[in-house]
């Protein structure tokens, strides 16, 4: 029985149109996959090796749609863990919530600052003991979503009102489901427009840009 055929994909920093953002993203990839092999985490149909981590690329493979591979890698990379992000890449998995707030309180007010990006909770404050006697005082939003809630009626332009909910599935794993993709499980042939978490802090200038 002959092998199945291994799809393969390789990004480099000295790649067309990468920006410093884009470099960025490419150090956060390699660290993603170099904590998913040193937690031995499995990401198949994902496949890589140590010689696909290099200082100035990082190579994937994969059998089959691409999808299922690169969902599960975006579900590894951006997770919740209590309500506050939990990223492998960066934080042990020994750490506890509350180590992790800060980070997750400079990305819900950059790149989730915008509610239509991510939905945040109201603010949750917590006293955490540190030591026998020493407290400190942790303030965050929990991610959210928007769920329509028939109880609460309708709106001015006779839309059922929505109300936030806690949720662990973030708006990059909804990108990723529902937009790179065709119903095949390929990357779509056409252009996608993904949320401004992409790119934060760049908005449109005229009507017609996304």
């Amino acid at each position: 029985m002959a092998e199945e055929k291994l799809n393969a994909m390789t990004w480099r920093l000295s790649d067309p149109g990468m920006d410093l953002l884009e470099r960025a993203g490419l150090a956060g990839l390699y660290m993603a996959l170099q904590a998913a092999r040193t937690a031995v985490v499995d990401l198949a149909p994902l496949q890589w090796n140590d010689a696909d981590l290099t200082e100035d690329s990082v190579t994937v493979r994969w059998a089959g749609p691409a999808k299922p591979a690169f969902v599960k890698l975006m579900q590894w990379a951006w997770q919740v863990k209590n309500g506050v992000f939990y990223f492998p890449a960066v934080h042990d998995e020994r750490d506890v919530w509350w180590k992790r707030e800060p980070m997750h309180n400079g990305l819900m007010k950059t790149y989730f600052q915008n509610p239509n990006v991510q939905p945040a909770m109201e603010a949750v404050t917590k006293i955490v003991q540190i030591e026998e006697d020493k407290t400190i005082q942790v303030r965050f939003k929990v991610p959210g979503e928007r769920i329509e809630a028939p109880e609460l009626g309708v709106n001015k332009k006779g839309k059922p009102q929505t109300r936030t909910v806690p949720t662990a599935e973030l708006k990059p794993h909804r990108d990723t489901d529902e937009k790179l993709f065709d119903k095949h499980g390929e990357w779509q042939s056409k252009v996608v427009t993904l949320s401004n978490w992409v790119f934060p802090g760049a908005a449109p200038r005229y009507g017609n840009e996304e």
